[in-house]
């Protein structure tokens, strides 16, 4: 590790660069789907990567990386087969990335990037509904830009999302979309969690991938008719600095 690192900065001395970690390094992402604490995560997911990395020097020594890459599953999360895979993530599973993400980071002193999180948004009540035939629906940029159309009633979303089927061993139960967004039912998604990710310094989220939304179509993707990319110039055009 430390002979790579030195190679990049012997190379390449102003280019800024990072290692990626998957939310299944310990073997599986689907803990994420549990209601745990900060301190079931850090004890149970968090520390055991930051013991195994920290053993292998990638955050240490002379030539220490600039920043942490967090992972995503690269697909719309609510399109088949994927949903019923583990895929899809609620407010409580996006909550528990987060945390995760945080504690990691901070162990290495680094700021960090969310990668290859998926850009589909869930259709309201009367909007068009073609990125659910399409299985280009997913629920992150809904979290983490706030989405006041759904508020704490998500009846507002459409039905055609809310009844997609899920694999309920996987999601504690949950056999639809509706009651997997019903085990957080005080949340409200009108909330921004911008401001939340400047304070955990994640500086930035790169969206989509090769066949999941994002906000521009590379002819294997989409972008949800322009959906994400006008969250995106919103927030450009009123950023959420820390208070």
């Amino acid at each position: 590790m430390q002979s790579l690192h030195a190679l990049i900065r012997a190379i390449a001395p102003d280019i800024t660069f990072g290692w990626q970690v998957n939310l299944w390094a310990g073997g599986s992402a689907l803990w994420t789907h549990d209601t745990l604490s900060d301190q079931e995560i850090n004890d149970n997911y968090s520390q055991p990567l930051v013991n195994f990395w920290n053993a292998q020097e990638v955050y240490t020594g002379e030539f220490k990386p600039d920043f942490i890459v967090f992972d995503k599953y690269e697909r719309d999360s609510l399109g088949s087969p994927y949903r019923q895979l583990g895929y899809a993530f609620n407010a409580n599973d996006w909550l528990n990335y987060m945390v995760y993400a945080k504690q990691i980071s901070e162990a290495f002193g680094v700021p960090c990037m969310y990668w290859q999180i998926p850009g589909g948004h869930m259709p309201l009540v009367g909007e068009d509904t073609s990125i659910v035939e399409d299985n280009h629906c997913a629920l992150a940029p809904d979290f983490f830009f706030g989405n006041p159309g759904i508020g704490t009633d998500i009846s507002n979303i459409s039905p055609a999302v809310l009844e997609l089927d899920l694999d309920s061993g996987i999601y504690n139960g949950a056999a639809t979309v509706e009651e997997y967004l019903n085990q957080t039912p005080d949340y409200n998604w009108s909330n921004s969690q911008l401001e939340q990710l400047a304070k955990n310094k994640v500086f930035a989220i790169l969206w989509g991938g090769g066949s999941t939304t994002s906000i521009a179509p590379i002819g294997t993707n989409g972008d949800d008719d322009g959906w994400l990319a006008d969250k995106v110039k919103d927030y450009y055009n009123a950023p959420q600095y820390l208070s």
